[in-house]
Formats: structure tokens, C-alpha cells, sequence
């Protein structure tokens, strides 16, 4: 597997980005808000991801990435994979959700795979999953 090269931190690849797309840490912050409209994150909180003093975690990596269009692999500074052929119709939600599974724990995986056959089940009522 190939290295990242680039000499980034994490926290200098999410203010690069947050700077390339012409955010202020205020307008990033204002991206991560909860259902009620009260900040679930401070601008204190980006300055200590950008400055390397706290690590993201994998909910907000996810929101992150959605905001300042870019994946979880570059963030974390893995090498970018190629897409398979059979990937390369993926919308950019998939592509977030494949990432995101990619980089969870075991119990990460669990979850998203629960989460995901319920909504499946969900969505297709009489139909039954096939487990293979």
C-alpha cells in the first residue's frame, strides 16, 4: 500500500480543506448542528482538530468530509484507493458510507451493518433480506 506523502498532519489536511473551500472555522462549525439547532460542536473544538490537540471522531469525520467534499481516507491521511469497476456508479453517499466502514473498528462495522439491514427492512417490508 502506498504511503501519504503529502508531510500533513490530520489536522493541517482539515484546514487546508476548510481554507480551500473559503470557510471561516465558524462557518464549518455552523455545519455541525443538531436537530434543536444548538451546536453540537464549537469553533474551539476545530481549532484543537486543526492544531492536533484533540482527534476527530468518526461521526463528526463523516459530517466533515460531507461539508468540505472529500473522504475519510484523505483526512487520515491514507493513500486514496481506486474504484473498482463495479464501485464507479456509487453516489457520493455511498462512497461516504463504504469509507466510513472502511475505517471503523469492529464494532463500528456492526453497527453501520445493523443500522443498514434495518433500514432495509425497513424500505422493503415484504421482502425478505438474503443473509448471504
Amino acid at each position: 500500500m502506498k504511503t501519504n506523502t503529502d508531510g500533513l498532519t490530520v489536522g493541517k489536511r482539515i484546514k487546508k480543506l476548510r481554507l480551500e473551500a473559503g470557510l471561516t472555522q465558524e462557518q464549518l462549525a455552523s455545519h455541525f448542528l443538531s436537530s434543536d439547532g444548538q451546536s453540537t460542536l464549537i469553533v474551539k473544538t476545530i481549532s484543537l482538530w486543526e492544531s492536533d490537540v484533540n482527534r476527530i471522531n468518526i461521526e463528526n469525520l463523516v459530517i466533515l468530509c460531507n461539508v468540505l467534499d472529500t473522504t475519510p481516507n484523505y483526512v487520515l491521511g491514507f493513500p486514496e484507493k481506486e474504484i473498482s469497476i463495479e464501485n464507479s456508479g456509487l453516489s457520493k453517499d455511498e462512497k461516504y458510507i463504504n469509507s466510513a466502514y472502511n475505517i471503523a473498528d469492529k464494532d463500528g462495522k456492526r453497527f453501520l451493518v445493523s443500522a443498514a439491514t434495518q433500514l432495509w427492512k425497513y424500505a422493503n417490508p415484504n421482502r425478505v433480506a438474503d443473509d448471504s
